[in-house]
């Protein structure tokens, strides 16, 4: 049995974005803080895009980075009105 995850779209364009510019959390929680976005929440997010692959951390430089799934993702969420992201 596979589980599913619903993502808002507009929260992990705008984390596969940042990620292409490669980031720190700190960065990340700066940007998403007009969405209100909480600390856990933005943590949750970032665990379960490392999980699907769309986004990689490099603890050496504490820094998060896309990858070419995670641009995949961008590339399809920018040509269409979507506005959630199911991950399977």
């Amino acid at each position: 049995m596979t589980k599913s995850l619903k993502l808002e779209a507009d929260l992990v364009e705008v984390i596969l974005e940042a990620c292409a510019n490669e980031t720190t959390f700190s960065e990340l929680a700066y940007l998403l803080d007009y969405a209100y976005l909480r600390r856990d929440t933005l943590k949750r997010y970032l665990f379960f895009l490392i999980e699907y692959d769309l986004i990689s951390y490099r603890g050496c430089d504490k820094i998060f980075v896309i990858t070419k799934k995670g641009w995949d993702v961008l590339s399809t969420a920018s040509r269409t009105d979507i506005k959630s992201i199911v991950l399977e």
